[in-house]
């Protein structure tokens, strides 16, 4: 039996092609954040999302009841780290093989791990788990495999895998996903922009100044925001005040970027630091992919190596 995590967008992204390489395929449960991707499993799903404190407690106690019931079953994981506390669980149980999926820039820097918001995930993970009076093996090294895992199959899109940073995969032991692409020609004016959390208020106001002068650099009419899932709300919720030659129009469809530009074909796909900007490069090749003030989301002792990345990938960078 499989057990596959969609912890963030990219693993949903490209569910469907891993899931159809492994052994087992038909007896796997898919284990997602986002309620949409029951439609891609029918009944083998498990939802661990929720929009609530409440919710997101209530949906861990069924999928930790679900997994516990299988736990004995379960002979391969896929996940794009450890530090899930219920990937965490499933790995106490030693005969379960770790494979590692994509999940952006996480695969391709180095990752503090006693960064503030890493801190703050693992500490909601510990609580939870002790919630369901599960020991939280308390994550060190890197993030992606923290509990030290000999990582049995790694799954990268082929663009990035001379940019890996990954401890314990062997590059025999590397499977290639493959990124749809489209030729379709982008709509002028347009303007996708992938939010991602500052690190402080005056930052945020630092990159409306630096957005602005963008847009009407390329006299953009229109700007579609895709706040992040990190985020109870868009920081661009009023915008519209501050942008009101532009039309400005904030998404909350339950859908990956990646698909968003896809659907949208903006001429422009804006970003500080997401790691969609690299697939969205490779998605929309007609289409001009930057990074404006990159610095704004960036702890310092990671900034020069996140923008060498970028422009090796061919992303322009606005600092």
């Amino acid at each position: 039996m499989n057990i596959f995590f969609a912890l963030g967008r990219s693993q949903s992204l490209f569910y469907e092609q891993i899931i159809s390489t492994t052994e087992e395929r038909e007896r796997t449960i898919l284990v997602s954040m986002f309620l949409s991707d029951q439609a891609k499993v029918s009944k083998k799903f498990i939802y661990v999302g929720g929009s609530s404190y409440f919710s997101k407690v209530k949906n861990a106690l069924v999928a930790f009841w679900a997994l516990t019931g299988i736990r004995q079953q379960i002979k391969n994981l896929y996940s794009p780290h450890c530090a899930y506390w219920l990937v965490s669980y499933l790995l106490k149980k030693p005969k379960i093989k770790f494979n590692l999926c994509y999940d952006g820039i996480l695969n391709i820097r180095d990752v503090s791990m006693d960064s503030e918001q890493i801190h703050q995930y693992c500490k909601r993970q510990k609580r939870l788990s002790n919630l369901f009076g599960q020991k939280y093996l308390r994550p060190e090294g890197d993030l992606y495999n923290s509990l030290n895992q000999e990582i049995a199959t790694g799954y990268f899109p082929e663009l990035l895998v001379d940019h890996l940073r990954v401890r314990g995969l062997e590059k025999e032991n590397i499977k290639l996903i493959e990124i749809p692409t489209t030729e379709l020609p982008y709509k002028e004016k347009v303007a996708f922009l992938l939010e991602q959390p500052f690190l402080n208020t005056k930052m945020s106001l630092e990159f409306v100044t630096k957005l602005r002068a963008y847009c009407e650099r390329y006299e953009i009419a229109t700007l579609y925001i895709k706040p992040h899932p990190m985020l109870r709300k868009s920081s661009f919720s009023s915008l519209s005040s501050e942008f009101s030659e532009i039309t400005v129009k904030i998404l909350t469809e339950d859908k990956a970027a990646e698909n968003l530009v896809l659907s949208l074909s903006p001429e422009h796909i804006i970003s500080t630091n997401s790691s969609a900007l690299i697939l969205c490069k490779a998605l929309a090749p007609n289409s001009k992919v930057v990074s404006i003030g990159p610095q704004l989301s960036t702890n310092p002792d990671e900034i020069d190596q996140l923008i060498s990345l970028f422009r090796s990938l061919k992303i322009e960078v606005e600092k």
